[in-house]
């Protein structure tokens, strides 16, 4: 059984699920500790969307950029400099 609400661990970092799906997650870790120190401790949001390439196309159409984009999954920076990914499923 999904869990509903929490928070999980995975190999990149700790998910927080909320009505069983993954909506956000903290990467890297602590600084002293991360696989790359450069990369700083950051959240990554995620939206579960039935159109990832729509997504991206109008991402880039509001002023946005599209950093990495495959089958399932883009990665998105808005006209204001946050980043965010969509997925076309919850387990991604």
């Amino acid at each position: 059984m999904a869990m509903e609400h929490g928070t999980t661990r995975s190999s990149t970092g700790t998910n927080v699920v909320y009505t069983g799906s993954v909506v956000a997650r903290i990467e890297s870790g602590a600084v002293d500790t991360a696989p790359d120190r450069s990369v700083r401790p950051h959240w990554q949001v995620h939206f579960v969307v039935a159109d990832v390439s729509g997504c991206a196309r109008a991402a880039r159409e509001h002023g946005g950029d599209v950093l990495a984009e495959c089958e399932h999954e883009a990665a998105l920076r808005d006209p204001d400099g946050a980043l965010f990914v969509v997925s076309s499923s919850r387990d991604h």
